[in-house]
């Protein structure tokens, strides 16, 4: 099926009320994004206008004042293939997982050129750490826990983090988790560090057995 993109009045389209990704972190980036390289991700709509996927960039051509945007249309879709789908486009990007030595020389090659590095959506801590080379990083923990000797080190992680998503059955579990790793969680936090890279130190750790 050929796909026909269609250019419409921003204030035409219609974001979905019940919308279940929260996206307003998110808006910056794609704002930077568009800017950069222009819009180049159309926003797909149902035949009412309505959002399907792309409420994010919708958010950002709002914000840039954009009058109009390229869209396509699904209007073949069923109201429940639109609700899965819609779903399915937000889900699908936890799937996808990254090569980092991939993404390592990847990056390593804009800094060369002198690309602004924040234009790739990663934040600063994750682009410091992929665009210094490993010996002149302050604060190397796999170096640090190579030195300390004191425990045969298994499945290094070369990333120099690793992401790991936890699901809190209610607010107590979540403010006990926080007290467990000594950081603050807020509304408006989104990433902790564990052990924190200003404080802590890998050969500091100690693990008692039990």
């Amino acid at each position: 099926m050929e796909l026909e993109i269609k250019y419409i009045k921003v204030e035409e389209i219609k974001p979905y009320e019940n919308n279940p990704r929260k996206n307003d972190d998110a808006v910056k980036i794609v704002v930077k994004s568009i800017n950069e390289f222009g819009f180049r991700n159309p926003i797909i709509l149902d035949k009412n206008n309505e959002i399907i996927a792309g409420h994010t960039r919708y958010k950002a051509a709002k914000q840039l004042k954009y009058e109009e945007v390229p869209v396509l249309y699904a209007d073949n879709l069923t109201p429940e293939q639109v609700k899965a789908f819609r779903i399915m486009d937000n889900k699908s990007q936890e799937h996808a997982l990254w090569d980092y030595d991939l993404l390592k020389t990847e990056m390593f090659e804009l800094k060369d050129n002198n690309y602004d590095l924040d234009l790739t959506g990663f934040s600063d801590h994750e682009i410091n750490f992929f665009s210094e080379d490993e010996d002149k990083r302050a604060n190397n923990p796999y170096e640090e826990w190579r030195k300390s000797g004191n425990i045969e080190y298994h499945n290094e992680d070369k990333t120099g983090f690793r992401t790991l998503l936890v699901h809190f059955p209610d607010e107590a579990s979540i403010t006990s988790f926080a007290e467990l790793v000594n950081q603050t969680i807020t509304d408006k936090t989104k990433f902790i560090w564990y052990p924190k890279q200003a404080d802590d130190k890998a050969a500091k750790l100690k693990y008692e057995e039990k």
